[in-house]
């Protein structure tokens, strides 16, 4: 993974979909993160990580965009979206 700009046809692809500018970054940037945060071994630390790299993202978000994320978390049942 390289650190850069965003891939512009993959924001586009997420707010195509209806997904609002602020979550698609979000998305993609937890995706990029998550690359990293794979790599650590000791579950209770990448957890915290994970946690963290929640927290800042979400704090990116605008109220209108966090209250859609939250509305998308998964239920457990199989459905859900990347936010």
């Amino acid at each position: 993974a390289t650190v850069g700009e965003l891939d512009a046809a993959a924001l586009f692809y997420l707010q195509s979909r209806g997904i609002p500018p602020g979550q698609a970054r979000a998305i993609l940037t937890r995706a990029f993160v998550n690359d990293a945060l794979g790599r650590i071994g000791d579950e209770v630390v990448r957890e915290a990580f994970e946690a963290e790299a929640d927290a800042w993202l979400e704090q990116s978000l605008s109220p209108r965009e966090r209250e859609g994320a939250r509305l998308a978390q998964p239920s457990g049942k199989g459905e859900g979206a990347l936010a």
